[in-house]
């Protein structure tokens, strides 16, 4: 997982934390180490009196909190997730959660810009840092991992708490859930628009030794509003399952598949996922169409199953499509756990699949027709 968010940024500026000499704040040599990934100033930070300071716009833009600058007053608001700071140009009473601090350094009008103390704006952030004194080099691990929507729209999910959060465009936050993570910190938050403009959200969360466990958490947002969320259990195998269908939302807790007409966020159809597998237990949805489903058990026979949802007939399709030794592979392997066949498409009632197996991976398309 990417640990870290645009939010949380500003440990990336903690000059003021840091043993930072004022040579090199001056030549702005300070580089920023945020995952892996080095973090570009489009303003340098200023040094003053021992203090970094940076433009506010930066921690509005990049950070992606909430600013709110009031020119009459000189006063500069900052909200994020959970904390909320405010500071007055020229001041060193500033506010954190509404309790008094005084500033070292207050914050300062330069060249028409508005820069505020670090020492104190970091103070809104969650994380862990820490300084390469012979590169110059901040790296940065947060504990919250960030998804913006081309929307403006802004998923955040603190890893630690399993606190889920959405922004608005206006950077405006608001607590969804708390997910009850099984291993706080492993794994990853992906969020999309769905074809109405509403949104889901899906959290993989692994944990075991090796990561050998995953729980998956989705959440359908329909008009901003959690209108289903579902929570799926697999053991060792892990799949993609199917997300969206035509203008349908695709969900499912493992047992049960859920096909959600995104105008109207209402469940247009239902799937007894064990019922049509014809075992207990968890299974993967890899993919559906008006009259089939794709469905894995999340077992050590774990095969890709065509289920036609009209009959229930199941077909299993590595005894279709692949070879003798690969079908003896799929049957016998407890490294692989089943088959490896990956669903890519349906076009003109063809179902095309690729075969990743470690044993027999080529670059074959494999086809199978649909019955009509």
């Amino acid at each position: 997982m990417k640990r870290f968010s645009l939010i949380f940024i500003c440990f990336l500026l903690l000059g003021a934390l840091v043993p930072f000499t004022a040579a090199a704040a001056a030549k702005s040599n300070i580089k920023v180490n945020l995952g892996g990934s080095i973090i570009p100033f489009e303003v340098s930070p200023q040094l003053e009196n021992g203090r970094v300071l940076v433009p506010v716009r930066f921690v509005s833009d990049a950070l992606y909190q909430k600013t709110e600058w009031n020119n009459q007053t000189k006063v500069v608001k900052i909200s994020g997730p959970k904390n909320k700071i405010e500071l007055t140009v020229g001041s060193k009473t500033a506010y954190l959660n509404g309790v008094k601090h005084t500033l070292d350094v207050p914050a300062k009008m330069i060249n028409g810009r508005v820069f505020v103390p670090l020492r104190f704006v970091s103070q809104i952030a969650e994380g862990d840092v820490s300084w390469d004194e012979k590169t110059q080099t901040v790296y940065i691990d947060s504990l919250y991992q960030n998804v913006k929507l081309s929307s403006g729209e802004l998923i955040s999910l603190q890893w630690q708490t399993g606190d889920l959060y959405y922004a608005d465009s206006s950077k405006s936050y608001r607590k969804l859930t708390n997910l009850e993570l099984k291993r706080p910190g492993g794994g990853n938050l992906s969020a999309d628009l769905t074809p109405e403009g509403n949104i889901l959200v899906s959290v993989s969360n692994d944990y075991g030794e090796p990561m050998v466990n995953r729980t998956e958490y989705s959440l359908y947002l329909y008009n901003k509003q959690i209108k289903k969320q579902t929570t799926a259990h697999y053991y060792y195998r892990t799949q993609n399952n199917v997300r969206m269908y035509k203008n349908n939302v695709v969900m499912t807790d493992g047992q049960k598949a859920y096909v959600i007409d995104d105008k109207t966020g209402e469940i247009a159809n239902a799937y007894d996922l064990e019922g049509l597998g014809g075992a207990k237990g968890d299974y993967f949805v890899e993919g559906i169409g008006d009259h089939y489903l794709l469905i894995r058990p999340a077992n050590p026979l774990a095969l890709l199953t065509l289920i036609y949802t009209a009959t229930n007939e199941k077909i299993l399709l590595y005894k279709e499509l692949l070879n003798a030794a690969e079908q003896d592979y799929a049957e016998r392997d407890d490294i692989q756990r089943g088959d490896q066949l990956e669903f890519i498409k349906e076009d003109k009632n063809i179902l095309y699949f690729r075969n990743n197996s470690m044993h027999g991976k080529d670059d074959k398309i494999y086809e199978y027709a649909l019955s009509k």
